[in-house]
């Protein structure tokens, strides 16, 4: 919920704020998509071009230290 409200603070549609930094990140060679439908598809691709200032990554960097891995 807490990336999902500063997504939305900086205007990034959540999905491709998470698609943008997994696929950001050096270690990352290929990223999983899932789809139900094609206009879903068609929604997460556009991820790739979503862009994160920096200021979006220090508040994910903060989310993450008062919470911790969002995958648990």
């Amino acid at each position: 919920m807490a990336y999902t409200a500063l997504f939305r603070e900086h205007g990034v549609d959540p999905v491709h704020g998470c698609l943008a930094f997994v696929i950001g990140r050096p270690f990352v060679a290929s990223t999983l998509v899932g789809a139900a439908s094609f206009a879903q598809l068609k929604h997460n691709l556009a991820g790739v071009e979503a862009k994160l200032s920096e200021e979006l990554l220090a508040g994910m960097q903060n989310i993450y230290r008062r919470y911790g891995s969002p995958s648990r």
